[in-house]
């Protein structure tokens, strides 16, 4: 009778316990929420747009701030020594990095370690040590690449200035992304018949007198690439070209409302909705080195009506189908 009574007794515990691990399995703990540092080297429309649209990406696979979602975002505000402490600060404690235009992306690639780093906006990721190649990364390091087509901006050009002869160029010289995009741009130039003279600046604070040299060399139109430096100071090529009556154009669509005649440019929304789907892929155990780097070509042609009526330019019917129209 002792032994029944011992038996039944070990049959309940085995029961109640049991019981809970049915009962824990039927309601899970949560899952901590993913943890991501969001870095923008500048602000500038253009990459404020971008980030704006890797949220947006993020939330539609699903990755919501304050639900399973920590977002830690900074800005670098256009200065390396800030970028490189950005990137020691995300160093440890992150599921995963990504890293807005190309010197935070080197300064984050550089600092993280095994982290996980998603990239947008970097215009040449394998010249910027980034990936080993485009198609097969490799390691931890993946993401989005603004190529902007050198060919387009040169077209856009000789379209609105059929007589012009050469085009000014002020572009950062620490920008890796802008050395290759002028590289680009002077190997295309001879087909146009188009002289680049380019003048490179270390700070934004030297854009204006760049500006002035250029315009002294009497070139016929100044560009602004994809050039984080340039871009977010543009006001002050602008106030240049103005006043000496040079049309400036631009190769982001965001710069057109800030003084540009036009652009042939990449929507940085949408480019920036692609980065934080592709974010998701990796938060979800995709590994980074076996995505491939995804390169936007497509662009989009904007023009700033004012500017136009400003510099005295029509606007050429070739272009009138497909033009989108700001005002300052």
């Amino acid at each position: 009778m002792r032994g029944f009574r011992v038996l039944a007794l070990l049959a309940l515990v085995v029961w109640v316990l049991a019981l809970g691990t049915g009962c824990s399995q039927g309601k899970p703990s949560a899952e901590a929420p993913k943890k991501v540092g969001l870095t923008q080297f500048v602000a500038h429309p253009a990459l404020d747009a971008l980030r704006e649209g890797i949220v947006e990406g993020l939330t539609q696979e699903g990755f919501v701030q304050g639900k399973n979602l920590v977002l830690d975002v900074t800005n670098a505000q256009g200065s390396t020594d800030t970028a490189a402490s950005i990137g020691q600060k995300y160093a440890s404690g992150y599921d995963l990095v990504i890293a807005i235009a190309t010197p935070s992306a080197q300064a984050a690639a550089k600092a993280i370690g095994k982290t996980p780093l998603v990239f947008a906006a970097v215009t040449d990721p394998v010249a910027a040590g980034l990936v080993a190649s485009l198609e097969h990364p490799g390691g931890t390091i993946t993401g989005t690449s603004d190529v902007h087509p050198s060919r387009k901006s040169l077209e856009l050009i000789r379209a609105f200035l059929p007589n012009a002869r050469s085009v000014g160029v002020v572009y950062s010289s620490g920008e890796v992304n802008a050395v290759k995009q002028l590289e680009a741009l002077k190997s295309a130039a001879p087909e146009f018949g188009i002289e680049v003279r380019a003048k490179a600046v270390a700070q934004e604070n030297e854009i204006q007198a760049a500006a002035q040299s250029l315009a002294n060399q009497g070139v016929d139109a100044f560009l602004v690439l994809v050039d984080n430096g340039v871009v977010a100071a543009i006001e002050s090529l602008a106030k240049v070209a103005e006043e000496r009556r040079i049309p400036l154009f631009a190769s982001d669509v965001d710069s057109v409302a800030r003084g540009a005649v036009a652009a042939y440019g990449i929507d940085y929304r949408a480019m920036g909705v692609q980065t934080g789907k592709l974010a998701a892929r990796v938060l979800r155990g995709t590994p980074p080195g076996d995505i491939p780097v995804e390169v936007v070509h497509d662009v989009e042609l904007v023009v700033n009506d004012t500017a136009l009526a400003n510099y005295g330019l029509p606007l050429p019917p070739a272009l009138a189908g497909e033009a989108k129209h700001v005002r300052r």
